[in-house]
């Protein structure tokens, strides 16, 4: 990301000239770290937010455009499932000395690695899933 005073110029398409586009002309807390972009066509001057203008381009985009703006962060982690399997002797509201035995599923999870993919990450986790071990101890 940008962080000193930047312009683009965008050519008009099939016109003459271009539009000039203004990052960070303020040390303002709402304009700095690209917040705002500032427009000047000729004698007209405009602002648009840089969320106002990614969720523009995320709806106008194609998939590949999409994928491209839409960075995901994916955890792997290994899965290990458990049986915990306990017994203690009653002291109340059972017949006293009577054993009761108790079983509850535990699951760990244990963290791989982080990476940042950007697309349907629906193929990365249904391969996760087929790979994932299941453990009973």
């Amino acid at each position: 990301m940008l962080d000193e005073h930047r312009v683009f110029n965008l050519k008009k398409k099939g016109e003459s000239g271009s539009v000039k586009v203004e990052v960070n002309w303020s040390e303002s807390p709402d304009i700095a770290e690209c917040k705002l972009l500032r427009f000047k066509d000729d004698d007209k001057t405009w602002t648009v937010s840089r969320d106002d203008l990614t969720a523009i381009l995320l709806v106008t985009g194609d998939a590949k455009t999409q994928k491209d703006l839409l960075p995901m962060q994916v955890r792997k982690v290994r899965r290990v499932e458990r049986l915990l399997r306990g017994s203690f002797k009653a002291k109340r509201s059972y017949t006293k000395g009577d054993t009761i035995y108790w079983e509850a599923p535990w699951i760990d999870e244990i963290p791989v690695d982080d990476e940042v993919l950007s697309g349907n990450i629906g193929n990365l986790t249904k391969q996760m899933n087929e790979a994932k071990p299941k453990i009973i101890t």
